[in-house]
């Protein structure tokens, strides 16, 4: 009985190290790995509910323009157009960041146009966004989203 009482206490302490790291960062850099290997697997729903309980757990955090903008991506790549739609064009996510994400959203946007068979409005919106000083570095970021 000695013995399974060592265990259980060793166990309940690992048990504490692994809930409790050193940081609450930590913990968040763990999630946010997590969410970007469901989007890799094609788990698209899980992956926006992961996002999104992140962005709950810190409302504040600058990196929630990404976890946004990524929770845009899943929707679009589980085809879900409207809902994508609704996350790229929604200006509050993204501003009081660098206003390279507003470049990013809006071409997320148009893609999402694009692919969902309205090229009219897809056309609109890439036009409006070819007029920004930024365009350039934000769909070669987006580039990079992609790889």
């Amino acid at each position: 009985m000695k013995c399974v009482e060592i265990l259980l206490i060793c166990g309940v302490l690992l048990l504490g190290t692994a809930i409790w790291p050193g940081s609450v960062r930590g913990a968040e850099a763990e999630s946010a790995s997590f969410a970007a290997v469901l989007l890799e697997e094609g788990d698209y729903f899980r992956c926006i509910t992961e996002y999104r309980r992140e962005i709950f757990l810190s409302p504040e955090d600058p990196g929630n323009s990404l976890r946004w903008y990524r929770i845009g991506k899943a929707y679009l790549l589980a085809g879900r157009y409207n809902e994508a739609l609704k996350v790229f064009g929604d200006t509050k996510l993204y501003l009081g960041d660098e206003m390279r994400w507003k470049d990013r959203f809006l071409y997320r946007k148009g893609l999402t146009f694009l692919i969902a068979g309205t090229q009219k409005l897809a056309r609109q919106e890439f036009e409006r966004l070819g007029r920004t000083d930024t365009f350039l570095t934000a769909v070669g970021e987006d580039r990079l989203e992609l790889a």
